[in-house]
This record gives structure tokens, C-alpha cells and sequence, in this order.
């Protein structure tokens, strides 16, 4: 099992990092240790971290976001559940519903998570991931945390933070309950779509998951990140062609 998954992140971090120059690339190949540190910590979250990252950063560019702000989101996606380092293994681990002081521990996670972040400059300059991560539980209707932010005063990356981390929790079995299936997962988002999350990220992942299903339909569900991941990997070798024709004819 611990060889399927480290050939699983092989497969998806390769082809999902985003493209960068050198020191960003080291930023995210660091974002990705730790976020599958964290993931490691429970055998249930298995890949969690990684699945975040990829389909965060499908629906950035699917909104329409650069790709240097999708690069952003998709290292916030490693780093978005760091702060549980801090959340005590009884609680994290726990099988059964979690008592409210219980539940008030484990809302710490962003703040700390923030923290911990804070200090890299590289990460809280222009793309303000401490943020993404100190809000990546808030509800577009303002009923989250930790600040009970609203609609668009919630950072662009958390919100859309806020539907992968969603999307990969339903996916994923736990010990109380089994996965749902990609099409169960969109239609929670949709019917959270202006409650839970934004309603235009909402919208871009229906369109993801639209094309997913047209394009490989004999796909397993289990193999939806992977497809990001190979879709967004063929994009970035297509632009470096095309980039590098570009070249040839003006040297022609």
C-alpha cells in the first residue's frame, strides 16, 4: 500500500507541478513533502493534500486565472492542512464524531497552519498563500472560519481552496463511511453553490467534471485527479512546442 502511494504521488506530482522558474519549483517540491507529511499522519487522508492541490489548480485556470496565480493556489493545496501538525493524534485520528472541544481544537488548524507559513517570504508576498490557508474554511455565506468572512471578501485562492478540499474529503473513504462518487461530489457542490462555496467556482468545477466524463468515459472515478494532472501536463508541453515553432520562425 505504501508503494502504491508513493508511485500515485510519483504520477501526480510530476505531471500536476506547476510551471515555474527554479526557486518556485523548490517552493512547491517543499509544499508537497509537507503536505503528504500531513497526509501521512492518517492513512484515511491518504493522498488528500496532493488531490486538493491538482483540482485547486484545474478550477484557477478554469475561472481564468493566470497561471502564476494557479501556481499559487495549487502550492496553497499542499500546504492547506498544515496547521494540523498541531491537532493532538486522539483528536485527528479519531473514528467516531468529534466532542465540541474536541471540534474547537481541530478549527485551530488554519490559524496555525498561517503561522506557520508566515515567516517565507516566497509564499506571502503578491501570492498571499498564508491567507488561502487562514481561509480556506470560511463560507461564502459567512457562516465559516475563523473570521466568518463573506462572498468576496473571502481571498479568491481559499475559496476556491474551499471547494477542492471539499471534493477530495467526499471522494475519499473513511472509517464511518464509504466515498462518494464523482457525480454525488458535484452535486453537493452544486447545492452548496452561494452557501458553502462561490457560486463561480461552483460553476467551474461542474464544467471540469463535465468534460472529465465526455472525454474519458470509461475513466473509474478514481482516476479524476489523475486526469487533471494529464490534462494540464499535455497543455504546458503543447505551449512549449507552440513557443518553441514561435522561435524558429523568428529566426527564420
Amino acid at each position: 500500500m505504501l508503494y502504491d502511494k508513493f508511485l500515485y504521488l510519483l504520477d501526480i506530482g510530476e505531471l500536476a507541478a506547476p510551471p515555474c522558474k527554479c526557486t518556485c519549483t523548490s517552493i512547491h517540491q517543499f509544499a508537497e513533502a509537507l503536505g503528504c507529511a500531513i497526509d501521512a499522519k492518517d492513512h484515511h487522508t491518504r493522498c488528500h493534500s496532493e488531490q486538493v492541490a491538482v483540482l485547486a489548480y484545474a478550477l484557477a485556470l478554469e475561472h481564468g486565472a493566470t497561471r502564476e496565480v494557479a501556481s499559487a493556489i495549487h502550492i496553497a493545496g499542499h500546504l492547506h492542512d498544515l496547521g494540523k501538525i498541531a491537532v493532538p493524534d486522539h483528536i485527528l485520528l479519531k473514528q467516531g464524531p468529534l466532542t465540541p472541544e474536541e471540534w474547537a481544537v481541530m478549527k485551530l488548524h488554519p490559524e496555525v497552519g498561517a503561522r506557520i507559513v508566515a515567516p517565507v517570504k516566497a509564499l506571502n508576498e503578491e501570492q498571499g498563500i498564508a491567507d488561502m490557508i487562514l481561509h480556506h474554511h470560511e463560507r461564502f455565506d459567512g457562516q465559516g472560519y475563523p473570521h466568518g468572512l463573506a462572498g468576496e471578501h473571502i481571498p479568491f485562492g481559499a475559496r476556491v481552496l474551499a471547494v477542492a478540499d471539499c471534493v477530495s474529503a467526499m471522494m475519499q473513504d473513511r472509517p464511518y463511511r464509504h466515498g462518494a462518487s464523482l457525480l454525488d461530489a458535484a452535486q453537493e457542490v452544486r447545492t452548496q453553490a452561494g452557501r458553502q462555496f462561490d457560486p463561480d467556482v461552483a460553476l467551474c468545477f461542474h464544467n471540469i467534471v463535465s468534460v472529465f466524463k465526455r472525454q474519458t468515459p470509461r475513466w473509474d472515478d478514481s482516476d479524476f485527479f489523475l486526469h487533471l494532472a494529464c490534462r494540464h501536463a499535455c497543455r504546458e508541453e503543447q505551449r512549449g512546442q507552440n513557443g518553441q515553432a514561435g522561435h524558429a520562425e523568428e529566426a527564420a
